[in-house]
């Protein structure tokens, strides 16, 4: 058991941290004005959509949840282990989610809601380690 983190992953885990932060940003700043990593406040706001039947944002903000437990899953599925052990596995989820940032931004430009999504998706497959 490691008693003392290299710095090393204190400062890889920082800068994880600040592109999340980044990415949400983006996306609060965006044309929907929904967060893709912090979940709570987008069940919160969910469940005021079923509670108002607001048809277009259960659809929007449901289909933001399902993205981010997507990312989630894949994340599993990828690094597949309980404990940690760095190696080849966490390089190809974070190449996974450099292509989900990379299409997220594509997308952004086309004013594309797929944007958000690809956003979200990333958010969870980081969120998931």
């Amino acid at each position: 058991m490691i008693t003392k983190l290299p710095k090393w992953i204190l400062w890889g885990g920082a800068v994880l941290a600040f592109s999340a932060g980044c990415v949400n940003t983006a996306a609060l700043m965006g044309f929907t004005n929904l967060s893709v990593s912090h979940v709570t406040g987008n069940v919160s706001l969910f469940a005021a959509a079923i509670a108002y039947l607001d048809v277009r944002s259960i659809l929007y903000i449901g289909a933001l949840l399902l993205s981010f437990l997507a990312g989630a899953i894949l994340s599993g599925y990828v690094i597949g282990q309980t404990s940690l052990k760095l190696g080849r596995r966490y390089g190809s989820a974070l190449y996974i989610e450099a292509a989900l940032l990379m299409a997220s931004y594509w997308l952004y430009q086309q004013h594309d809601y797929l944007g958000q999504l690809a956003a979200a998706m990333a958010c969870g497959l980081q969120n998931a380690w």
